[in-house]
Parts: C-alpha cells; structure tokens; sequence
C-alpha cells in the first residue's frame, strides 16, 4: 500500500482499532452477503492476518488451484475468520476449511476449561455455539454443502487445555495427528511450546449438550418461520416437515389457529400468558451508552428491523413459554449432526502466537524463494496482504502466485539497484565444468573453515569476472550454501563511496543470509581493506577478494593463484568459442577451422578466451601484407629450376679443375639445407666458386635442357609438399615482388585459413639486426612478437599464429626486399 509504512510496527500501529467488516461476493454466489462488524484486539487481528497469509503461501507452495476468504460472516458462520475453498487433485470437487482464530494474551496462563466448552451462549471455546453455526450456516447455509465436502472445522488458539479440567467434567481429547494437512501443522517453537491438534471424544457430556442444541435449533428454525408466516400474512403450510410434527401441539397450545392456519390471537396479544412470555425487546441506541426499553410484539411491528429483533428474540421467549407443552418433546436432536460435528470440529492448540508466526510465515517465504532471510519479503508481503484484509475480499491462488511474484520483483529490484545485478552478469559470461568447479572448492575451504580471526582471503588472477565465475559455480555445489541468499557477489566499483557501503552494511548485516561476500576486483585500485574488515567485524561471516594479478594486498592473508585455461569451461562453453566467427585476413571464418582438431587448450589461453567471450565488436586478424599490384596487368611466368648438385655436377667440376672429386668435395661441402660449408683458403674458394657460378649460367656444358622450367601453380600447390623453402631469384626489375603478391592472393584464395604473411625485409631491418636466438622456441617468440605481424593487443590473433608456427602448419611467410638488404 502506497501509504502505509514499511515498518511493521507502524503498521500495527495503524490498524489497531481495526473495525472487521464483510461486504463480500464469495467466488460460489452472484449474490452480496451480508455484512458483519467485528471490533477486537489489534492482537487478535494481526493472528488472523498472519494465518491467512500461512493459509496462502502454504496453498501455492502445495500447488492447490484455490479461493482464499476472510470474515465472510454468510459464507462460514461462526468460522468464518479464514475460509479455503480448494480443488482436489482427482476429478476437480471442492473441498472447504474453516477455521476461526482466537488469540489470547497472557497465553501461559491462559486455558481452555470446560466452563469455556459447555458454555451454551457464546463464549470464544462454545461447542453448542459452533455446532449451531455448523448445522445453520455451513450445511444448511446459502452453499448447502455436504459434509464430505469438509475437509475440517477448526477452532485455532494460541492457548491450550487445561486437560485435569476437562476431565472431571467428562470431556475428553483424541489426539489429531493429520499428516495430509499441508497447512496447519506446526512443528515445535523455539520457546519450547508444542503445538497439537484435538478433537472431541464423543463422550456423554459432549453429546448432552450438542443435543440439548440441536433441540434449540429447531426451535430457532420454527420460531423464525411462524414469524416470517405472520409477517407476511401468509397461512402455515403443512409441507413443511418441522411444523407438520408440531402441528397439533401447536394448534392445542392456541399458538396458532386451527380456522386461520396463522398465529393464534390469545398467542399474539399475551392472553393468559406468564409474565415471562410477554414480547419485549431492549433497544440499543447506536454510538451511545444509553437504552431505550420498548415493547415490540407480531402486532405493531413497523420494520424489518423491528422484525429481526423479534426473530432474535423469540427463541428464548417461546423456550419459556411452552416449558410446559408438548411441543418440546416434538423437537429431538439430530444424531447424524452431532457426529458430523464431532467428526469435522479440530482444535488446534498451542499454537504460534501472532509474533511468533512471524517467524513461521518468513520460513515459508524462504522455501518459496529459495532464502534464508526474508525480511524485506517479509514486510511486502505483509503490506499487500493486509490491503487485501481490509478490503474483506476473496483472493484466488493465481492472484496469491502475482502477488509474491510482485514481492520478488520489488526486492529484487532494490537488490538490483544496489548491486547492479552484478552476479547475473557474471553467469552470463560462461559455463565452467565439474573439475574447475571442484578445484575452485579446495582452494575456498581454509577460509571457509578458518577461525573467526581468518576472515578475509585472496584471489589473484589474470581474469577476475571468470574467476568469479568459477567461485559462484563451487559456492553453490556446498551445502552450506544452497540457498540464493547464503552469498554475495558485488563489483569493488559498488563497495568505494561512503554511501555504497552504508548499503552493503545494511544488507551484509542480516544475522541469517549472506555468510561469504564475494568482492570482484576488476582493476589495479588500492584495495580498501579496512572498509571490508568491519562489514566482517563481530560476526563468523567471511569475505573473498578476488583481484588482478599485480595488484598489492596485505600480507598475512590467505592468498591463492588461480589460473585460467581452455580445460575448465564447459562442453557448452567450449562450443561457443569455437563456433565464434571471426574476420581472419579478409574472411569470416570460425575459430574451429583455425585449429587442428584436439588443440584448443594448446591454443586458447586466457586472454584469448576473455577476447571471444567479451568482445562485443567481431575480431579481426587482418592480412599482413602491404603490397599492392594491378591483378589486370599479370603475365603468368614459368620458373627456371635450379641445377641440382649430383654426383655429375662434380665429376664434370673436377675435371675441369684438374683435381680428384674427393678433394673437391671435401672443400666445397652442401649441407642438408642447400648451403655452402667451406674448408678452403680465401684464393681456393674464389677459384671454386667462380667455376660453380660459370656452370650455373650455362647448363649445356652439363649437357642438359634448356627447358627445365615449372609453372606458377606446379610451385604454388606442391601437392607433395618437397619443397618448404622456395627462393625466387632473377635480376632487378624481373617482378619478383609482384609475382609473390600474386603468389600470396593465389594461395590465400586457395587456403582460406592458412597463415600468409607478406614481410618487406627492407621495413624490417633494424628488428632482424636484434635477431640472435638459435633455439626455436625464442626464434618463434622473435618473429611473433617483434616482427609486428599481428597487433600486439589482439591476444587471440597472436596465440593462434605461435601455434601454428609451433606445430609448423598452415603458415606461409614470403619475404621480399633480399637483394636491397644483403
């Protein structure tokens, strides 16, 4: 309610001269029932609230499709305190509860007598009162309904029996240990109080004076129809079954006229009557402590007023007026009532009182939502509710449903505008499996089992959000932390000014909910330590940060390492990166074509893996290659092969030279990679090499073919992959830089996913000079890292090429500009 305070006392406050009125339309009749005001104890009020509120909670937590009401006076009688109307399980029939709510102080003292149960006016614990209500207004009433379409009628208290009493009196408790009773049953108070439920034993002094009222409740019923005969000058019918047993009594008694078949003068003007039987009514002036006395009689009644106070009235008159007819004995007691009584009355005993039902209607609300702590639930749902209280209004399970719906998304909101959601966020980046999660679960036991003095722990790590990620997943895989609410997880952007933290005091201070926060560090910022240790100060709760590597923390602290990789998302996860497309050199392409089948983790490190799950815009791994050429204006070229250096090579050498071939040979060595080992002086290879250099330019001397040449697809797609090294030579001006642009366009349009880097050993010079590395793990680390083939901030784009030129696939480098830099 937009005007009523969300302090619960407040709002006690407010309704404590609570005035009870029905107004109401029951879901069953078209027809607007009668109005009832009932004035009581804000006690006794805010008891009926609160069951009705368990009533509802307890009805949608067992899925019942129901019709809850409050004070439907027509509808329940005597029990019309809290009405549940609900559907069975099988065939759709209804079933009802009633129950009517009393609530007494000084409950320890208090206890129901048998004075309180034999009392056959209307005392709070009256069983005639309530048998009456039960045979006028629930199986005769309006509805008409059968009693096996009652499931119970319950007299709810937070007092209970004084048994010993009970007792002498012949009264006698069976114990109702209902265990299909999803709804009222209690489990023991933390006051050490027990709750029970009891019905009646149909003992004797139980069944004497529900029978003495069932006489008297037909002689209501008769009363009420003489009366309403009379009232509108309309003759006794003989149908009906109660006054054809009391006809002739009735006609010898002169109380009605044997000729006119209507109330017999003598009985209407007092003729001969006991002073006793005379008509008199006491009229109460409204809002007013005085009385005015007046006679009404069937004579000179002018309203209906004046009618109903007769109706009211003329009972007890007509009990005493026939003390001595027959028609006394004409009027027995129904069996078959008192049993069905008996069998539906329940007394529930013992029970919360209406603070500590607090207590039970928050532990509700924690089932249904998961908490441990629902105060704030609480207090919203307490408001609505007690909207709806006074509005007197029947409430459908469906409206029950939107309106703690309502209440999750109101304090989710308000959770939302403090914490900005920022654990929804979190879950959303990604899936870790089982291992990382179990991992991450060793590694929070010390703090979570630490002495009260170890309460803050350390986190560092390359990736905080996805370590967060990995904490959330082996949080909720503890038992001791189930709940949605046994946890925090905020952003250290939420926990800096004065005011975030006046929040998060406020929320972290809950004595239930809330054991670990976990603080997200995401930036290198100064850790404010003092701030987080008095959120923890006095209490057994615990605080996590977690924070970037690099970032200074206070020694003496529980600190772990956590490192990130490929292995710990899941199968879920791991489709989702690979799946990724990306724009690699000129061309979408998923990341699954760029590696081998079974080497991602060898691949994707963290920083690759943070690039594609939090890259918002596409990646793009561009082409390196700065070179330009019009592709319109290429000619095809077929390229010379190289003479090869067999054993005729140097027979024909030697000859020439005049020297045995070993000799030879033993100066001028080839390696396995094509190179010139020399053992000779300076003179001696001068003379060697010149001779080598004359039979390179003129293959007849060997007695070749001029044309020993290949085409340009013959070098580019070497199927047979012989030669990996491929040296492109000829004279200045012969294009050779513009055959390897039309080379690398070929090759790129062929192999889509190859690595094909374009380098100019010209713009390159000065790195290469740095170049001293002999092994081939730094010599990849060189050319990945200071030859600039990929920007230095695209982490994937230079994970995916160390790998390829680790496992030496799917990369192709050309360089250019040999002859300008030798």
């Amino acid at each position: 309610m937009d005007n009523e305070s969300d302090d619960a006392e407040d709002l006690c406050g407010q309704i404590e001269s609570l005035s009870i009125s029905s107004s109401v339309q029951s879901g069953a009749s078209s027809s607007p029932l009668k109005t009832r005001t009932t004035n009581r104890p804000i006690h006794g009020s805010l008891f009926q609230l609160k069951l009705s509120m368990l009533f509802l909670i307890k009805g949608i937590t067992a899925k019942y499709k129901f019709n809850l009401g409050t004070e439907v006076a027509e509808e329940g009688g005597k029990f019309d305190d809290i009405l549940f109307k609900y559907q069975v399980s099988t065939g759709g029939q209804c079933r009802w509860r009633f129950l009517q709510a009393k609530h007494k102080q000084n409950e320890d003292k208090k206890k129901i007598t048998s004075d309180s149960i034999l009392d056959e006016n209307n005392g709070d614990f009256s069983i005639s009162k309530y048998f009456r209500s039960y045979c006028q207004d629930i199986i005769n009433g309006s509805e008409g309904r059968r009693p096996e379409e009652i499931d119970d009628v319950v007299i709810c208290t937070n007092i209970n029996f004084n048994e010993a009493n009970l007792n002498v009196y012949g009264i006698e408790l069976v114990p109702h240990n209902n265990l299909t009773d999803k709804i009222l049953s209690f489990e023991k108070l933390p006051s050490g109080k027990t709750p029970f439920r009891y019905k009646l034993k149909n003992t004797g002094a139980v069944r004497k004076i529900l029978f003495e009222c069932s006489k008297n409740i037909k002689l209501h019923s008769l009363a009420e129809k003489l009366v309403d005969c009379e009232s509108k000058k309309l003759p006794l019918s003989l149908n009906d079954e109660l006054i054809k047993n009391c006809h002739s009594a009735l006609i010898k008694e002169r109380i009605i006229d044997l000729k006119t078949k209507r109330l017999h003068s003598d009985f209407i003007y007092g003729h001969d009557l006991s002073i006793d039987a005379k008509f008199y009514v006491i009229l109460h002036t409204r809002n007013s402590s005085r009385r005015k006395t007046g006679k009404i009689t069937f004579s000179n009644w002018t309203t209906a007023s004046d009618k109903g106070k007769l109706i009211s009235c003329y009972p007890d008159l007509m009990k005493k007026s026939i003390a001595s007819w027959k028609i006394n004995q004409l009027l027995s007691g129904s069996h078959e009532e008192i049993d069905s009584f008996l069998e539906k009355l329940v007394f529930a005993v013992n029970t919360p009182n209406e603070m500590e039902l607090d207590a039970i209607v928050k532990i509700e609300l924690g089932k249904y939502y998961n908490l441990l702590g629902c105060d704030r639930q609480f207090e919203m749902f307490f408001n609505t509710m007690l909207d709806w209280f006074t509005k007197e209004d029947w409430m459908t399970s469906e409206e029950g449903i939107r309106i703690l719906e309502d209440v999750k998304n109101k304090v989710d909101h308000i959770r939302a505008s403090i914490l900005m959601d920022y654990q929804n966020q979190i879950d959303q980046i990604a899936e870790c499996n089982d291992a990382a999660t179990q991992e991450m679960s060793q590694k929070l036991q010390p703090l979570l089992t630490s002495s009260n003095d170890m309460k803050i722990n350390y986190i560092t790590t390359d990736w905080p959000d996805f370590t967060a990620l990995k904490v959330i997943a082996a949080i909720k895989s503890l038992p001791d932390f189930k709940c949605s609410d046994s946890y925090m997880v905020i952003s250290s952007k939420h926990a800096q000014k004065k005011e975030d933290l006046q929040d998060l005091r406020r929320i972290f201070s809950d004595g239930k909910s809330h054991r670990l926060l976990v603080i997200v560090c995401e930036d290198h910022n100064p850790i404010s330590y003092d701030n987080y240790t008095n959120l923890v100060a006095g209490s057994e709760k615990k605080i996590l940060l977690i924070v970037r590597k690099g970032t200074d923390v206070r020694s003496k602290l529980l600190i772990n390492e956590d490192v990130i990789n490929y292995g710990q998302l899941s199968e879920k996860s791991q489709n989702v990166i690979l799946s990724k497309k990306i724009s690699f050199q000129g061309r979408d392409t998923p990341v699954r074509d760029l590696i081998q089948p079974g080497k991602a983790e060898n691949v994707l490190n963290c920083s690759s893996i943070k690039m594609l799950f939090a890259g918002k815009n596409k990646i793009v791994i561009p082409s390196f290659n700065t070179a330009r050429f019009e592709r319109s204006f290429y000619v095809k070229r077929r390229m010379a092969l190289p003479l090869e250096f067999d054993q005729k090579f140097w027979d024909n050498l030697a000859e020439e030279m005049k020297c045995p071939k070993t000799l030879l040979m033993s100066q001028c060595k080839i390696n396995q990679k094509g190179a010139i080992v020399w053992s000779a002086n300076e003179e001696r290879k001068t003379e060697i090499w010149d001779r080598i250099q004359i039979k390179l330019r003129d293959s007849s001397i060997l007695g070749l073919s001029a044309d020993v040449s290949i085409t340009e697809n013959e070098l580019i797609f070497d199927q047979k992959k012989q030669s990996r090294v491929v040296i492109i030579s000829g004279g200045a001006g012969a294009g050779k830089s513009t055959v390897l642009s039309h080379y690398y366009e070929e090759i790129k349009k062929a192999n889509p996913t190859h690595w094909i880097s374009r380098i100019n050993l010209v713009d390159h010079c000065q790195v290469l000079l740095k170049f001293e590395s002999n092994t081939m793990d730094s010599s990849i680390d060189f050319f990945v890292n200071e030859l600039a083939i990929v920007d230095p901030n695209n982490s994937l784009g230079r994970s995916l090429l160390k790998h390829q030129l680790t496992i030496g696939d799917k990369v192709i480098v050309m360089f250019d500009g040999f002859r300008r830099n030798q």
